[in-house]
């Protein structure tokens, strides 16, 4: 499925958090996994490419 950029900024205009990353449980666990995994403690650069909202870019920000 596609979706125009006009779509997913009049979703985001209308809910800051439209997919809930903030409140399901389970979005905090993929967040704690996905760090987990990193095996440095720092990294020089971070991508985190569809990154919604920024939720795990603003986690993965503070190991660079």
């Amino acid at each position: 499925m596609i979706h125009s950029r006009v779509y997913f900024e009049d979703l985001y205009r209308h809910n800051s958090d439209p997919w809930g990353y903030d409140f399901h449980w389970y979005e905090a666990r993929k967040r704690q996994i996905c760090l987990s995994l990193l095996t440095k403690p720092r990294y020089p650069k971070v991508l985190e490419v569809g990154c919604s909202n920024g939720h795990l870019s603003f986690h993965l920000a503070q190991r660079a």
